[in-house]
């Protein structure tokens, strides 16, 4: 028995249904976002079935995770599979960035940093790439890359009073009273 299912672009998916009354569409055959359509059975030695109304589901894209240090500012980037599984070493990622793409190259720990220095000056958001060793980009959709971070100015801690003790010479002896008598 197959099933014809809509694809991308007018495409047929064709699905042979197996042994256990099913059949699979691997992930990369899928279309890129939910096609809604016909679909028909076909069992041996019969004419097709008329058309049903179906919707083929979308692929699942690929994901980038994105953790900035609030303090340093750089940023963990670590590409995830559809299943949640990391990529090899090697993978390079194109982040969206200001004057073009940011491209950082995946360690042995799945992820790679990008420097503070070398993120936007504002959040950039749009489509990224990750590129496996001897394989075809796959994009992800949207990504937003996010803005470096200014180093906060250290504050200056205040003391809550001053103290000014006079000695018998004359000499003024200060001293300054932190909160919580430190």
């Amino acid at each position: 028995t197959t099933v014809e299912i809509p694809g991308e672009n007018g495409k047929t998916i064709t699905v042979t249904i197996g042994e256990n009354g099913s059949g699979e569409v691997p992930n990369d055959k899928l279309p890129k976002g939910a096609v809604p359509g016909k679909g028909k059975v076909t069992e041996p030695n019969k004419k097709p079935s008329q058309p049903v109304d179906v919707t083929t589901p979308a692929r699942k894209t690929p994901t980038i995770d994105l953790v900035q240090d609030p303090t340093t500012g750089d940023v963990t980037v670590t590409p995830k599979r559809p299943d949640g599984s990391t990529y090899p070493k090697g993978t390079t990622v194109e982040l969206p960035g200001k004057n073009g793409p940011i491209t950082v190259t995946i360690g042995d720990n799945g992820s790679a940093k990008v420097p503070n220095n070398q993120l936007p000056d504002t959040k950039v958001s749009g489509k990224a790439k990750i590129k496996e060793p001897n394989k075809p980009a796959v994009e992800v959709p949207k990504v937003d890359t996010p803005a470096k971070v200014t180093p906060a100015t250290p504050t200056t801690e205040t003391p809550v009073e001053i103290g000014i003790t006079r000695k018998e010479n004359g000499d003024a002896v200060v001293t300054p009273k932190k909160p919580g008598g430190g």
